[in-house]
C-alpha cells in the first residue's frame, strides 16, 4: 500500500500533537477516508517525515499524534536552480510539478520576448499563490521533504548577471547537446523559454554574460517537455539518476 504524505505547513520537529489545516483534514477524511487510529506521513518542508497517528475526526478537522521523525534522504546531489519561463495555464503547471517530481531545488519563473501576455501585481501574486500549491502536491506525489524555494515572477533581463558557476541555456537550433554539458560543480542554473522559447536576441545576449547555450537533439519539444527533458539529462549525468 502507498504511503499516504501529506504537506504540514508549521514546524513539527518540537511538537507531540498537530492539528491538520482544513484542506488537508478535508482530503483525509473525504478522499484517503480515514479513520481514526489510522497512520500517515506529514513533511513540514524541513526534510523530515514525520509518522503520526489519527487521534480526532470532527466534520472539518483531523487532530494527529507525532509518534516518530526520521531524515528524508530523498534529495538529489546536484542542486538544479530553473529559470522556466512564463508559458499559459497548465503548460506552466506541468512544467513546474514535473520538475519537482525530478529534483530541482529552486525555480524562478520569468517573462520573456515570447510570453503572451502580461501580469499586474494582483495576477502575479494569485500565480505565486497557485504555483506554490503545485509545488507542494508535487513533494507530496514524488516523495520529497524539502519544498524547492519559489522565487518572485523576474524578467529574463535581469537574471543574466545571476551568481552561478554553471549556466545553460535552451536553444533548439544549438549545435551542442545538453548531454555534452559538463558540470564542475553540484549546481547549475537552467534556464528554459516558454512557448516559443527564447528570441535569438536574448539566447546572444546571455552567451555574452557566460552562458553556455546547448540543445535536446534534432526534434522541436513542447516548453513543459523540454524541462522534464532536460533536468532528466542533467539528473542522470551528475544527479541520482
Amino acid at each position: 500500500m502507498r504511503e499516504i504524505r501529506i504537506y504540514h505547513a508549521e514546524a513539527l520537529a518540537q511538537k507531540n500533537e498537530a492539528m491538520l489545516s482544513e484542506s488537508a483534514a478535508r482530503h483525509v477524511i473525504q478522499v484517503l477516508r480515514r479513520k481514526v487510529g489510522d497512520q500517515i506521513t506529514l513533511f513540514d518542508g524541513s526534510g523530515l517525515d514525520f509518522i503520526v497517528e489519527i487521534m480526532d475526526i470532527e466534520r472539518k478537522s483531523v487532530q494527529v499524534k507525532i509518534l516518530s521523525q526520521l531524515q528524508n534522504n530523498n534529495e538529489s546531489p546536484l542542486k538544479i536552480h530553473l529559470l522556466q519561463g512564463i508559458s499559459k495555464g497548465e503548460h506552466m503547471d506541468l512544467a513546474i510539478q514535473k520538475a519537482v517530481e525530478c529534483g530541482v531545488t529552486e525555480i524562478t519563473p520569468v517573462m520573456t520576448e515570447f510570453c503572451a501576455f502580461k501580469l499586474d501585481e494582483k495576477r502575479r501574486n494569485k500565480k505565486l499563490h497557485h504555483w506554490q500549491s503545485v509545488i507542494r502536491s508535487a513533494c507530496e506525489q514524488a516523495e520529497r521533504s524539502v519544498i524547492p524555494r519559489l522565487n518572485s515572477i523576474q524578467n529574463i533581463s535581469s537574471l543574466y548577471n545571476i551568481e552561478a558557476e554553471e549556466k545553460f541555456i535552451l536553444h533548439p537550433y544549438s549545435d551542442v547537446q545538453l548531454s555534452a554539458a559538463s558540470i564542475s560543480t553540484s549546481s547549475c542554473v537552467l534556464a528554459i523559454g516558454p512557448e516559443g522559447g527564447f528570441s535569438d536576441s536574448e539566447v546572444k545576449f546571455a552567451c555574452e554574460k557566460g552562458w553556455n547555450k546547448f540543445s535536446l537533439g534534432k526534434r522541436i519539444l513542447r516548453t513543459e517537455t523540454a524541462t522534464i527533458a532536460a533536468i532528466a539529462v542533467l539528473q542522470s549525468k551528475y544527479g541520482d539518476y
